[in-house]
């Protein structure tokens, strides 16, 4: 798992939750955060936040 300060695509994620679905995380501690979302990814078989996006999109 990388630095969630240094993951431009996790940032990504985050700003399109926020815009599309109106979820604000910035309170969320960025490491617990980081972990939720994985499982989430997990569980519809992703590995990458762009592939999340694109998910969440359809």
């Amino acid at each position: 798992m990388t630095s969630p300060e240094k993951n431009l695509d996790f940032e990504n994620l985050l700003m399109y939750i926020r815009q599309s679905r109106g979820f604000d995380f910035t309170s969320y501690k960025s490491s617990t955060l980081m972990r939720c979302i994985y499982k989430r990814m997990q569980s519809v078989n992703l590995e990458r936040f762009t592939d999340y996006i694109d998910y969440l999109q359809v």
